[in-house]
């Protein structure tokens, strides 16, 4: 598979399986290697004096009298046709025109199957699983760019991208690859057989390979430019490459080697989506040699590269045995996995399993396969993770591609360096004297957990000096994560941190507030394998209770002893129209009245007049939920720096205002 590097754009490429068969996992024989130039078929691109890249095709295809065989608007401007040596040559010398390349050969090997529903041992081996939980779905879709994926297959979210292969066509798996690389990545936790590394996240089928394996730089870029004009609307974040072949790597986006892939890789991350890509299956430095080019697009400094380790038992130590292939060591790199050594490739280089990996089969089932290729996806459902969990924003979100790659593997790295026991022998721990760097293990992020929020939950009774409240956290109070418990911790007037609750799978907790003292609280989540995220601490606020003494009384308000006031005494009107304000500044607010049969009704407004007002009509007589001191009507997430007033005004019947409680 070794060819001598000639071609300033980046030869063409093979996707990256080794394939087992479920019998002995003998690895089958290479096919030719790809990146031989396809005869008379070329990816022109534009420079950037061209305004619409449509117009200036149409007006060359006319004066030269070819046709375009696929069109570039977003990741570079041009087209990709077949051209005559006299088309090529007016090409080359139009001054809009920043450079000619040939189109390379991509090749696939065969698929090897093996039905079967055994958990993943490389979603268990990082971390995503155990076996009985598994993480929640990411809100950051992941373009899946190979062979189509199978879009019938129930045990994946998928949806139709576009077909670079056959344009207009379905992007339908005829091969198998790209359907279990989907599967490492998001394969739904139904008990259908497998589950992935994100399970259930949306997966977007995007065919550049066709039913052989064989696709070309022109339908790589054509799928990439898919992705760039449709990132923001579908909310895909990921791209996974697991693919590769010799090429070229300037450092600079392939501009000065005319290399339109590499050029069409930093467009799509300045769209703000991460590529991963597989690093190559040939056992030799990624970054290339005295007789090969480096292995691209997993030389390219832009993209996160992957390497493959071998697991054959899905927990750490090397005790496991040779799993489907017995030239494979339990926990010690891969005898095919390509790898780094030069600074520049280490930077954007991580592992993952890619060894006897079970995941989805195109028509149904799971199969086995190997290769970085199977290593990618358990990557790229990684950064998925890192993006967004379960709806909520992960350590990644609002970063940059660049950025979000060194989030991913210093992950990693702390948790390889917190527990060496979790790598695997070839890690930076515990590196080969041969110099050859394979990168951490790949470490899902912690579950991601937002900051406590304090908030008065209308219809709780105000104590004698207690202010109930309710602390949320990490989204839906209601909803328990799968797998995930939280930790949380409260100080009273700047104290020591005292627990409140260990290992709780909900989201909220009501707890007693004493009247004018400082509270804060803090939590933290942790999964079932082991991941744990940092602290996540919110802000300071003072608890405050007030009677209705406070508020000022339009009308004829009387002062009334009742024992089950919350000082002994309400302030009671009859007369519609009546009304009491309470000016305030506070981020949460409680209007305090007794609720019980014989009652009337009241409206309660916000800030009446102001921009964002807002009233409110409440029964003080209800049928059920009577009682005092009660919490019949709260605002909360109010600017604590401005002065707002609510207005209680009697609508009919008798009306008891007791008092008001604030978080301030």
């Amino acid at each position: 598979m070794r060819r001598v590097f000639f071609s300033v754009l980046a030869l063409a490429v093979f996707v990256l399986t080794v394939l087992a068969s479920s019998a002995g996992a003998a690895h089958h024989p290479r096919v030719p290697r790809a990146g031989a130039v396809i005869p008379d078929r070329y990816i022109v691109v534009y420079n950037g004096s061209v305004g619409s890249a449509d117009a200036a095709t149409d007006r060359r295809q006319q004066a030269d009298g070819f046709r375009a065989r696929l069109r570039y608007r977003r990741t570079v401007k041009g087209f990709a046709a077949t051209l005559s040596p006299v088309q090529v040559g007016r090409l080359r010398a139009d001054p809009a025109v920043a450079f000619v390349a040939p189109d390379r050969i991509r090749r696939a090997t065969a698929i090897s199957l093996a039905h079967g529903d055994s958990a993943p041992t490389g979603v268990l081996r990082i971390g995503a699983a155990t076996s009985a939980t598994a993480r929640e779905p990411s809100g950051a879709a992941v373009a899946v760019l190979d062979t189509g994926i199978d879009l019938g297959q129930r045990d994946l979210n998928t949806a139709a991208g576009t077909n670079c292969v056959t344009p207009g066509a379905a992007p339908q798996d005829d091969e198998g690859h790209g359907t279990h690389v989907a599967g490492t990545i998001g394969a739904r936790n139904d008990g259908e057989g497998v589950v992935g590394v994100a399970p259930d996240t949306k997966l977007y089928a995007v065919k550049v390979l066709d039913k052989t394996g064989a696709g070309a730089d022109s339908q790589i870029i054509c799928g990439l430019d898919w992705v760039i004009s449709h990132a923001r609307a579908l909310h895909i974040g990921v791209v996974n490459l697991s693919l590769g072949g010799e090429g070229v790597s300037d450092n600079n986006c392939g501009m000065s080697s005319h290399d339109p892939l590499h050029a069409a890789i930093c467009r799509l991350t300045g769209a703000g989506v991460t590529p991963v890509a597989a690093a190559g299956n040939d056992s030799r430095d990624l970054g290339g040699s005295l007789l090969n080019g480096p292995d691209t697009p997993a030389a390219y400094p832009e993209v996160l590269t992957v390497t493959a380790m071998a697991d054959s038992d899905g927990r750490p130590g090397g005790a496991g045995g040779p799993g489907c292939d017995s030239s494979q060591s339990d926990d010690t790199p891969t005898s095919f996995s390509d790898f780094a050594t030069r600074p520049a490739d280490i930077a954007h280089t991580i592992a993952a399993p890619g060894s006897c990996i079970r995941s989805t089969r195109n028509g149904g089932g799971t199969t086995i396969m190997s290769g970085t290729s199977q290593a990618t996806p358990h990557a790229a459902g990684a950064v998925a993770l890192c993006l967004n969990e379960g709806g909520r924003a992960g350590a990644c979100a609002g970063h940059s591609p660049a950025a979000i790659i060194q989030i991913v593997r210093a992950e990693a790295a702390a948790h390889t360096n917190a527990s060496p026991g979790d790598g695997f022998a070839g890690d930076p721990l515990r590196p080969e004297p041969t110099g050859r760097y394979y990168g951490y293990l790949v470490r899902p992020p912690a579950p991601p957990v937002t900051s406590p929020a304090e908030a008065l939950a209308t219809g709780a009774t105000l104590g004698s000096g207690l202010i109930p409240s309710t602390v949320v956290f990490s989204g839906d109070p209601a909803r328990a994560s799968i797998g995930v418990r939280y930790d949380l911790q409260k100080r009273v007037d700047s104290g020591p941190w005292i627990a409140v609750a260990t290992g709780t799978s909900l989201r909220s907790r009501t707890l007693a507030l004493r009247n004018g003292h400082v509270y804060q609280f803090q939590v933290r989540a942790h999964d079932a394998a082991g991941n744990a995220s940092g602290w996540a601490v919110g802000p300071g606020f003072r608890a405050a209770a007030y009677q209705e003494s406070s508020a000022s009384f339009r009308g004829t308000w009387r002062r009334s002893r009742q024992r089950s006031a919350s000082r002994g005494a309400v302030r009671y009107a009859t007369r519609r129209g009546d009304s009491a304000t309470f000016r305030f500044g506070a981020r949460d607010l409680a209007v305090v009245m007794p609720l019980r049969r014989g009652l009337g009704s009241v409206r309660i407004c916000l800030d009446p007049g102001a921009r964002g007002s807002s009233c409110r009509v409440v029964r003080l007589s209800p049928s059920r939920g009577t009682g005092a001191r009660r919490y019949v009507y709260t605002r909360d997430r109010l600017n604590p720096r401005a002065r707002h007033r609510v207005v209680i005004t009697v609508l009919g019947g008798r009306a008891d205002l007791d008092g008001f409680a604030l978080l301030r």
